[in-house]
């Protein structure tokens, strides 16, 4: 009996079990959003985005909107250009579909050129920076048209419109496809049309900072280039090259925003379709609750230099920096001493010292409207921020080296590396020079990427396959890059060639678009917000049996209309990574000098980034979160970089007079090239297959900023025609007896030495092994030589320390340290709540005396309490690729080589030397690092983004993570950084 009742009672249980399952089931297919977890942001997009959008073959299928059709014609319209020109570009933008490049092209030209048309008085009236009443005025002459009138009528912006048009009319209207190699016919339109636009350009310009003698010697050049056909022909070469590459380069841009509105939409409808709305509510809300950053990198930004100033501008005369620009005050105002006898300063160079900053050392007065937004960020005493003390950048410090690794965080040699050294290096696997003041900089994407085989006369690296943007890595995010100079996968850019070219003609004009057009950004962010909210209240919403008793039609009808709205616009907000380049200080400082009023006074170039920066700051200070909580800047981590900073060079010297002159004047018949122009000249314009031959010579040379001499030298046998020994650098033993064409035998260290006497501080060469009468440690990596011409000689060893670690061995080879480390210890370098100074320097002289060496993470500390930061393993690393030349030479401090401009960076002053490195936003809590080098910065800015998992996941493609492809650490793990994490 009681069996009975069990088993039905059994029955009875497994019946509801039964039904409680299926009920369980049909309910989660009523409303799968109750029992799907919510992903990560990162995990919706790559749901979204399953592999990188490349170059569709068919850009016709792209559809330009009707109304943005209409505003390109009045753009048109607007720009006076030639009837036929017109005709033709307003005919192409009306067709229904786009062929090639037309729309792209034109729509950029608008977005960038028409941003500030469609903005009021007010909103362009804030973004006032020190233009002077006349410079609002109209064409009229009327003033009360203000800033609107300068952004939206005035005549140089609009003829540097106009010549875009009219170029790209010639380059692509009036040629169907812009061939490989241009025939005859073609180049004469193209030279034809190149000689009309410059003889526009010759009378006038705008640009109040450009100087007369700068004006007259690009005028001078124009009209000789305009008069010499052959020369007319090379520059037409690379020009079209040139409108070819930006042209393909915002085709790719435009499309690959196309292709993620197609990609977004069709999620959207699978979702739809398949009855998952809470997906789409979880990717709503993943995009309103995700983190961004902005990322700043700004050319010769010098971190100690600006935080001094906005101390002392604070009325601060005790902090670090504040007694920094006080010490180097005081030594520009020494009649003698470490920067030259001030009697041989070049007839017409500004003084070493601006007003503004002689005031601030003098007495501190407090400017709270100087560098306001810096202060008030960064070096305030609430700031929430992190600031690196000694940033420090590469040897050499130079732009086209530093530059790729603050914007990537590659470094440059290795299998990741980007491969560019230097401003000029010699390629001696093909022989071919390069030089990125001129035309070969088109090449740098390429070069960058490891993709040298695209290039005539190129190869591509053997080591591996080369560096990569953030852009690139973030592929599937939205990105934004403003000006930067290796932007390769952007969603949208602002190219760098374009800013500065309109910047020089009228300044400020740039900055104003771009904040403009972030304004137009956080206005779309806030509308993409209120239908995020919406999307995220009904989560559960379904198109269901049981989701229709809850919801009503109107409910499904509003949600499809919000969802399709995110897919068509989210890249039209705020975006997730934005890179932006910011050349002016550096662009100005060589001819104002870098301690001039133009560069870091009261209304100089470092007040002027710092109003935009200010700007740009209240635009993510403008948009709430979704649950109004706090705003855009509370978690977007903004990371400011610099690449260099410059010092000012009174005396300035021909190291080609002083040298190879010198040498052939005593009988040294020794032959060379130089791949470089001197620091001041023209840029070097070069036809498509316009390769000067690097063979046979005895010595190949470029110079760079007038801190950099790069030498590169050869074996006889590779002189000869061997070709692996030409590719072979020869070492400092070898040097010593060297042997030139000619079948003389030359000391080049002795030579170097002894001729550059009074303007060298040291050169660099490499030693493959020791002499006869020494030995070496076993495990030796590399060794590096440091001569100088009246303080001995030194040299580095990198060994293979235990535990797989390296040691650095610093070895001084004679009574004096050439380097004079312990000479060049700071007090005020030494941080507060640090060691004590008498600790820090005891620590240095240990590492300097230890017959095993220091690792890098002890170096790198004690020699940020010197003038010479990071030295040690910058110049072991020096030579990590045969693309830095044979012997590199430094100037003294005072000294610009191959220059005729007082700012000069590249070399090994403090000056050059440190950057900047500062961080902000992001719930920091305030917190310094004593030194770190810059290429962290992008590494830093990537990890937090991105996480800990995808940051140290190895990749599919390389089997090697982000982390170890990076050739800089992330600083997110050090304890300033803890509150973000």
């Amino acid at each position: 009996m009681k069996s009975g009742r069990l088993r039905r009672l059994c029955r009875l249980l497994l019946v509801g079990v039964v039904l409680f399952v299926v009920l369980g089931v049909w309910i989660t297919h009523q409303f799968p959003g109750l029992t799907e977890r919510r992903k990560t942001s990162l995990e919706l997009l790559e749901d979204l985005f399953r592999i990188p959008f490349q170059m569709v073959e068919d850009p016709a299928r792209v559809v330009l909107s009707r109304a943005k059709r209409e505003a390109a014609e009045v753009f048109i319209k607007s720009t006076d250009l030639p009837d036929d020109v017109e005709t033709r570009l307003v005919d192409l933008i009306h067709q229904r579909r786009f062929r090639e490049v037309t729309v792209p092209f034109v729509s950029y030209l608008y977005d960038l050129y028409g941003a500030p048309v469609g903005a009021d008085a007010q909103a362009l009236a804030s973004l006032r920076y020190d233009e002077p009443p006349a410079a609002v005025a109209d064409e009229t002459g009327d003033e009360s048209a203000g800033l609107s009138a300068l952004l939206q009528q005035s005549r140089v912006i609009k003829k540097h419109v106009r010549t875009a048009l009219r170029l790209y009319d010639a380059l692509f209207l009036r040629m169907p496809t812009l061939p490989e190699e241009l025939d005859e016919a073609a180049v004469g339109d193209l030279k034809t049309i190149i000689r009309e636009i410059a003889r526009e350009f010759l009378p006038e310009s705008d640009d109040a900072l450009s100087r007369d003698i700068e004006e007259n010697q690009y005028a001078a050049a124009l009209q000789e280039l305009l008069e010499d056909d052959e020369r007319l022909r090379a520059f037409s070469e690379c020009f079209a090259d040139f409108i070819r590459g930006l042209s393909d380069s915002w085709l790719r841009s435009f499309l690959r925003r196309e292709g993620r509105k197609e990609e977004r939409l069709a999620w959207v409808q699978k979702c739809l379709v398949e009855n998952r709305y809470h997906a789409i509510a979880d990717y709503a809300g993943a995009r309103a609750r995700r983190g961004l950053v902005l990322h700043l990198a700004v050319d010769g930004l010098e971190g100690k230099l600006l935080e001094g100033l906005a101390q002392l501008s604070s009325g601060d005369r005790s902090g670090s920096g504040a007694r920094y620009v006080i010490d180097l005050v005081r030594q520009h105002r020494l009649p003698n001493g470490d920067l030259g006898d001030p009697q041989r300063r070049e007839d017409g160079f500004p003084p070493p010292l601006g007003d503004d900053i002689q005031e601030l050392a003098t007495s501190a007065p407090d400017r709270p409207e100087y560098l306001e937004s810096f202060k008030k960020y960064f070096f305030s005493a609430d700031a929430r921020s992190v600031v690196v003390n000694v940033a420090t950048v590469d040897t050499p410090t130079i732009s086209v080296r530093n530059l790729p690794v603050i914007f990537s965080g590659h470094g440059v040699a290795g299998r990741f590396g980007t491969g560019i050294p230097n401003f000029s290096y010699l390629d001696r696997r093909t022989g071919r020079g390069w030089y990125f003041w001129g035309s070969d900089v088109m090449h740098m994407r390429r070069i960058f990427g490891n993709r040298e085989d695209e290039i005539p006369h190129g190869r591509k690296r053997p080591e591996g396959p080369g560096a990569r943007t953030l852009f690139e890595r973030l592929w599937r995010y939205n990105t934004v890059s403003c000006m930067a100079t290796v932007d390769t996968g952007a969603v949208e850019k602002i190219s760098s060639e374009v800013g500065v070219a309109v910047g020089e003609v009228q300044r400020n004009f740039i900055e104003k678009v771009i904040v403009l057009r972030f304004r137009q950004r956080a206005e779309m962010e806030r509308e993409l917000n209120r239908r995020r909210r919406w999307l995220m209240e009904h989560r559960h919403l379904t198109d269901s049996f049981l989701g229709s008793l809850v919801w009503d039609a109107m409910d499904l009808k509003t949600f499809r209309e919000h969802a399709e709205f995110l897919a068509l616009h989210e890249d039209e907000g705020l975006p997730d990574y934005v890179l932006w380049y910011n050349p002016w200080p550096d662009h100005f400082a060589h001819y104002e000098g870098p301690y001039s009023d133009a560069i870091i006074g009261y209304r100089g170039e470092y007040d002027r980034l710092d109003f935009f920066f200010g700007k740009m700051m209240e635009v993510y200070e403008s948009v709430e979160t979704v649950d109004g909580q706090s705003t855009y800047a509370d978690r977007t981590l903004v990371g400011v970089v610099g690449d260099h900073g410059l010092v000012y060079t009174p005396e300035v010297v021909s190291a080609d007079e002083l040298l190879l002159d010198a040498m052939r004047r005593d009988g040294k018949a020794v032959t060379s090239r130089k791949l470089t122009v001197d620091e001041g000249g023209l840029p070097a314009i070069r036809g498509r297959d316009t390769i000067e031959s690097t063979r046979p010579f005895d010595v190949v040379v470029g110079s760079t900023a007038g801190g950099s001499y790069i030498l590169d030298l050869f074996d006889i046998d590779g002189l000869q025609g061997d070709d692996a020994a030409w590719q072979r650098h020869p070492d400092y033993h070898r040097l010593r007896s060297h042997r030139l064409l000619s079948g003389q035998s030359v000391d080049w260290i002795e030579e170097i030495s002894g001729r550059l006497r009074g303007v060298m501080d040291v050169a660099l060469v490499r030693e493959y092994g020791p002499s006869p009468d020494e030995s070496w440690p076993e495990d030796v990596k590399s060794v590096v030589r440091i001569v100088t011409p009246d303080r001995g000689e030194a040299r580095i060893l990198r060994v293979a320390g235990t535990g797989g670690g390296t040691l650095y061995r610093y070895e001084i080879l004679g009574e004096t340290d050439p380097l004079d480390l312990v000479g060049s210890f700071r007090e005020f370098l030494v941080p507060s709540g640090g060691p004590s100074p008498e600790d820090a320097l005891e620590s240095l002289e240990r590492c300097i005396d230890s017959p095993t060496g220091c690792d890098d993470d002890a170096w790198i500390t004690v020699l940020s309490f010197t003038l010479r930061p990071d030295v040690v393993h910058q110049y072991s690393h020096l030579y990590d690729t045969d693309r830095a030349g044979t012997i590199n030479v430094f100037p003294l401090r005072h000294v610009g080589m191959n220059s005729a401009v007082p700012g000069r960076h590249a070399g090994e002053a403090f000056g050059e030397k440190n950057g900047a490195q500062l961080y902000c936003g992001a719930g920091l809590n305030g917190s310094r690092v004593q030194t770190a080098r810059n290429g962290s910065v992008p590494v830093t800015l990537y990890h937090w983004l991105v996480g800990d998992e995808t940051f140290r996941a190895p990749e599919s493609d390389h089997g090697v993570s982000p982390a170890e492809q990076f050739g800089f650490p992330s600083l997110l793990e050090h304890p300033a950084f803890e509150a973000t994490r």
